[in-house]
């Protein structure tokens, strides 16, 4: 939170905004609704803007979405149905994931299928008894439609967690072009990511991925799984950990490791001996408090900083060039010194004066001062002078003998800028 000065107060009870960049974001709102509605060149451009700070100030409190990615057959799914004590996401020892799985709050059972194209309306809802029959519609829609599902959404109503944190299940990295870029999309939209590996630890795509995403994200929590760990021995599980840290560690939260099929089926049997061996106690407890246990950090580091930034930077540019688009070009200047303002009027940037190019009694035909200048006595010319509406203004007086004399140019003939004041009478 920064300090009051820096906080619009008009802004302070909007949800967040006693944070400097979220309340900044509802100034900038503010001024963009008065440029698209004052000029219609900049309409679009400004609902565009509009409309991505909405999306923005409309995605501060939604759940954080933490990603668990890697490689085909890493045992994401597994993993997952473990950190939930739930068996709801398919697995097997073929490629078990091929859509985007979520898993969610919700008030009640039931998936949410988001269909590609607009396919049977946008969204589709369904019902589920328990976790095997969500299971089982998730796997036959698998196999038969994952060509035309984008995700499928499931709402675990018996996990409060699942309120503020959104777990995003993802295909395999290199199964195909497909399940890549599905993967790789949710990855780049990830608060959090968990990546989990195969025992033999990070090759070169789980390693260039997990980097890429560390240094576009550097407050986001990664923490790097080294899974199937019950198929090592303890010195093989040893070298393979020490080795999977020392390429990461400078990059990632942590390396853990976990045995997926253990703990699901210790979970299942309530075998503890199989829980212990999984190691899946150490790393659940890791998450819990360096992960689920700090929500309102990651909010404030990801989605009030981190997100608003580059887009407050972008509202700046825009501001900035719209203002010095509607700002008149500077006045040419008559010998680098004076302004010439266009109306029969110099502006002297030595001193700030603004001085009439004609005598009393002349007047500016745009080009030149026509006339004949009056003369007068020093008081009679005090009040012509305030009488004057020369140029349109009406609050003209004699200038001090100190203002004149900056007029001057000695030893010069004529001794005043004929250019800037001309037809200028002698005496």
């Amino acid at each position: 939170m920064t300090t009051d000065h820096q906080i619009d107060p008009r802004f302070r009870t909007k949800p967040h905004g006693n944070y400097i960049d979220i309340n900044q974001l509802y100034c900038y709102r503010e001024q963009l609704g008065i440029i698209r509605d004052a000029d219609s060149k900049r309409a679009k451009a400004c609902q565009d803007l509009l409309n991505r700070i909405d999306a923005l100030l409309n995605d501060l409190d939604n759940p954080m979405r933490v990603v668990v990615a890697g490689g085909f057959n890493a045992g994401k799914s597994t993993f997952l149905n473990a950190l939930v004590n739930q068996r709801i996401m398919p697995v097997g020892a073929v490629r078990s994931t091929c859509t985007v799985n979520v898993l969610q709050g919700g008030k009640q059972r039931e998936l949410i299928i988001q269909w590609r194209n607009g396919r049977h309306g946008r969204h589709e809802y369904r019902s589920y008894q328990n976790d095997a029959d969500a299971q089982q519609q998730i796997d036959a829609l698998m196999k038969t439609e994952h060509h035309s599902i984008a995700q499928i959404a499931v709402c675990c109503p018996n996990q409060p967690f699942l309120e503020r944190f959104t777990l995003i299940d993802t295909p395999g990295l290199d199964h195909n072009a497909q399940d890549s870029a599905a993967s790789a999309a949710e990855v780049q939209r990830a608060d959090a990511l968990i990546w989990v590996l195969h025992n033999k630890g990070a090759e070169k795509l789980d390693y260039e991925q997990i980097v890429q995403f560390c240094t576009a994200n550097p407050d986001s929590p990664v923490i790097v799984i080294l899974n199937q760990v019950d198929a090592l021995e303890e010195d093989e599980l040893h070298d393979a950990l020490t080795a999977t840290q020392n390429k990461l560690n400078a990059h990632v939260t942590a390396v853990l490791p976990l045995s997926a099929k253990l703990a699901s089926e210790g979970q299942a049997k309530k075998d503890h001996t199989k829980l212990d061996a999984s190691h899946f106690y150490d790393l659940r407890n890791y998450l819990q408090h360096h992960l689920f246990d700090q929500y309102r950090t990651l909010q404030e580091k990801i989605r009030f900083q981190r997100r608003s930034q580059p887009l407050i930077a972008e509202l700046q540019r825009f501001i900035k060039e719209v203002t010095a688009q509607q700002q008149p070009a500077a006045p040419p200047l008559i010998n680098s010194r004076y302004a010439d303002l266009g109306d029969g009027t110099v502006l002297d940037t030595f001193t700030n004066l603004q001085w009439m190019r004609c005598a009393l009694g002349q007047t500016w035909d745009g080009k030149n001062c026509v006339s004949e200048a009056k003369k007068f006595k020093l008081n009679d010319a005090k009040k012509a002078a305030s009488k004057s509406n020369y140029s349109g203004c009406s609050d003209w007086r004699l200038p001090t003998i100190y203002e004149l004399k900056t007029l001057v140019i000695n030893g010069k003939n004529p001794t005043i800028n004929k250019r800037a004041f001309p037809n200028t009478p002698s005496s």
